[in-house]
């Protein structure tokens, strides 16, 4: 796995290999929409666990044979198989997989039983299918003249989808709606908030908050550096701006949010200077407070490369990965204090189940750590991980 000039994970050729990188991507596009029998890192058998099917929109999809739940949602790429989502359990076994047609990013999952991949550059689309089994439900598109950012969330009753957007020409902010009861139409689209939102958050009260990265980029140019303006949004659930939180230096981005029961919340960066410089990449805010920046030293902050690719927080933990530092960073959500500080190869997704953190990475590595102990087990998943994993409601 390798990266491009903003940290997302791109494929790298399996050995014996002949053709040139280019040509290797080309062909996992290509194949995106293909059978993908799944070959279970590890197992003795090594046999293909899916039973395949076709769905009533036409979509191949893949159920587990077995009666295992899954508890996480990643999206991966696969050699010369494509891009697809999976549903695994806590130690990365697979309980079904659905073909994405390009790359997958964000993961959002609702207390009804769907969850949504944002595809990400391009974001031409969400596919949204059962926790269950990975049966499809429904694909979404932006408008013409606009794109997705790759990130959503859904009410806490499941019934809206909320979608961060932009305008194709400005990057204006712009969110959008579906009523998932209702064939996820679109009722809602607000706008407001600022250039190029990133992540959106639903919080326990019912309010939305948005990563407002504060960058019109053209392709994957950003094009505004000397008039970013970043901000923390906070949105009614009716779309109406409640509060708009900006930091003293615009360069850093904000991209990543993750919240705990209380409504705090988190928010991870991405620095757009020129140097990799030491300035810290998270902080976490209340409503009508002044952000508290997650404490490092200054080596520790160095490390990270000027880049959080995630973010989670639970059990009284801050987690935060850095694919380019190819690192793991750990804090006390109490005093905001860094305890450990882990080394992981292209470090990707992080979630949390009950007493247990797992990460993900594009190199195939997987962690599966106890928070408070720190005991940990490695995982070869054979997959490269895209930036973000879930656990699914």
């Amino acid at each position: 796995m390798t990266k491009d000039g903003k940290g997302r994970n791109t494929p790298t050729a399996p050995l014996g290999w002949c053709g040139s990188r280019r040509q290797f991507i080309q062909l996992s596009a290509g194949m995106a929409l293909g059978m993908l029998p799944f070959r279970v890192s590890g197992s003795t058998t090594d046999q293909n666990r899916f039973g395949d099917h076709q769905t009533s929109s036409g979509q191949q999809s893949y159920s587990a044979n077995s009666v295992n739940k899954a508890s996480l949602i990643g999206c991966v790429s696969r050699a010369t198989q494509g891009y697809s989502a999976i549903g695994c359990d806590a130690a990365f076994h697979p309980v079904f997989e659905v073909p994405l047609a390009k790359r997958g990013h964000g993961i959002a999952s609702s207390i009804q039983g769907h969850v949504a991949i944002f595809a990400r550059r391009p974001g031409d689309y969400i596919q949204i299918f059962s926790a269950l089994d990975g049966r499809a439900i429904t694909m979404l598109t932006p408008s013409v003249d606009q794109t997705f950012y790759g990130h959503g969330d859904y009410s806490k009753d499941g019934r809206y989808l909320y979608v961060s957007g932009g305008t194709l020409a400005t990057s204006e902010g712009v969110i959008s709606v579906y009523d998932a009861t209702n064939d996820y139409r679109k009722v809602a689209q607000w706008r407001g908030i600022g250039i190029g939102p990133h992540d959106l958050k639903v919080l326990p009260n019912g309010e939305i908050v948005v990563a407002v990265g504060g960058e019109h980029t053209i392709g994957r140019q950003v094009v505004n550096r000397d008039s970013m303006r970043p901000n923390l949004s906070y949105l009614s659930a009716f779309g109406e701006v409640l509060e708009q939180v900006e930091l003293p230096n615009p360069l850093l981005s904000i991209r990543h949010l993750a919240f705990d029961e209380n409504n705090r919340v988190y928010a991870a960066l991405q620095n757009r200077a020129d140097e990799i410089t030491d300035a810290p990449l998270a902080f976490a805010h209340r409503r009508s407070e002044t952000p508290r920046w997650l404490a490092a030293s200054a080596p520790h902050w160095l490390r990270f490369d000027n880049y959080i690719g995630s973010i989670a927080v639970s059990q009284g933990r801050v987690v935060l990965t850095s694919p380019r530092g190819n690192c793991v960073g750990i804090w006390r959500a109490q005093d905001l204090k860094m305890e450990h500080i882990i080394t992981l190869r292209d470090a990707s997704g992080v979630a949390f189940l009950p007493h247990q953190m797992l990460v993900s990475s594009g190199s195939g590595k997987a962690l599966n750590t106890n928070p408070l102990t720190m005991q940990k087990t490695t995982h070869n998943t054979g997959l490269y991980w895209d930036n973000h994993l879930a656990s699914i409601i």
